[in-house]
């Protein structure tokens, strides 16, 4: 019961109140109850499949809430322990528990990601998707989902390195897979909102890729879908966290195009709704820290354009309404892959 509050409180990656401090202090409650039962009893598999999910919660919300990679790693690692000690009492639960194994090895691809690690995340990621074999998936009761999962993945990894072209084929497939699903099932949350994030991702492999207009398109789409997944649950944080961030996809093709008044408005508009969440979770520096990249976005539309002032208003707004200097000089809090951050520097000082 511990750990379904903490879902509801601020799981990642699921619909939730937004309260994530309370959530941890609900995930690690659980955690230690059930480090009871397994001392008591290590061969109880239900336990220990709980406490992979518990574990692996744990690791997301200090990947990304947090930013303690140390910290994730602990968890994600005594969830690996977990799996193989499950799987080798070859039970009724093994099956779920060999589930369990392959997303804590797409855990493990985000701490690498946050740690900036993508060549180790690319080579790990490229041996697990050719390990997907239909024996492989027939042995986990079906594993496609875990293919499309893997290969949203790999694209993200390999955008990271600046390698779109190849990241195209992955996102294809998961973007076939994920509408397939929603044919059959057209109001699940978790496939729509993957196919959000694989539009998304496919805006930018096509901007590396030279084809803005596929990027634009995508784009679109990934904006579409954030909006019909707040609208069917409004009280969902991710909702306006997830438009705010496909918005900042449509930015970035649109300024690629060359229409900066179209990324500016999509700019404009992602940042009114993060200053929402902000306003009502004000403790929270994960939705202070998305504000502050959209300034950093604002930027970079700008300076590409040729001007930096409208994006100087937008940063005096933030400025003016939070207290935020200190994040603006804080790199874990501002992802800097092109740059922008000097730009805010040069052009914006406080």
């Amino acid at each position: 019961i511990t750990s379904r509050l903490a879902d509801l409180y601020g799981g990642v990656g699921i619909a939730n109140l937004g309260e994530t401090e309370v959530s941890r202090q609900l995930f690690l409650d659980a955690k230690a109850s059930l480090d009871e039962v397994i001392k008591r009893n290590p061969a109880d598999t239900v336990a220990i499949a709980e406490l992979i999910m518990v574990e692996r919660m744990l690791t997301m919300q200090y990947v990304h809430h947090l930013r303690d990679t140390a910290t994730a790693r602990v968890h994600n690692t005594r969830g690996f322990e977990l799996a193989e000690a499950g799987i080798a009492l070859k039970d009724s639960n093994e099956q779920k528990i060999l589930r369990h194994k392959w997303s804590l090895r797409t855990d493990l691809l985000q701490i690498l990601e946050r740690e900036r690690k993508l060549e180790e995340a690319a080579s790990l990621v490229t041996t697990w998707r050719a390990e997907m074999t239909p024996e492989m998936s027939e042995r986990m009761g079906g594993g496609e989902e875990m293919a499309a999962y893997l290969a949203m993945q790999h694209a993200g990894i390999l955008i990271g390195l600046n390698r779109g072209a190849e990241a195209l084929e992955p996102l294809d497939f998961a973007i076939t897979f994920r509408t397939g699903a929603l044919k059959e099932t057209p109001d699940n949350y978790y496939h729509l909102t993957q196919l959000m994030v694989a539009h998304g991702e496919r805006s930018s492999a096509s901007i590396l890729a030279g084809d803005f207009g596929a990027a634009a398109a995508h784009a679109d789409l990934a904006v579409d879908a954030s909006r019909r997944i707040m609208a069917a649950n409004p009280q969902d944080a991710g909702g306006p966290e997830g438009i705010a961030a496909m918005l900042q996809k449509r930015a970035t093709a649109q300024s690629a195009s060359g229409n900066a008044p179209a990324a500016q408005a999509a700019l404009d508009e992602a940042a009114e709704l993060l200053e929402g969440l902000i306003r009502q979770f004000p403790d929270n520096a994960f939705y202070e820290s998305n504000l502050l990249h959209v300034g950093a976005h604002a930027v970079s539309v700008d300076a590409a354009a040729g001007s930096t002032a409208w994006s100087c208003g937008l940063i005096r707004e933030i400025r003016s309404t939070f207290d935020v200097d200190a994040r603006l000089a804080d790199a874990e809090f501002i992802p800097d892959r092109t740059g922008v951050q000097p730009l805010i520097d040069a052009n914006c000082p406080g």
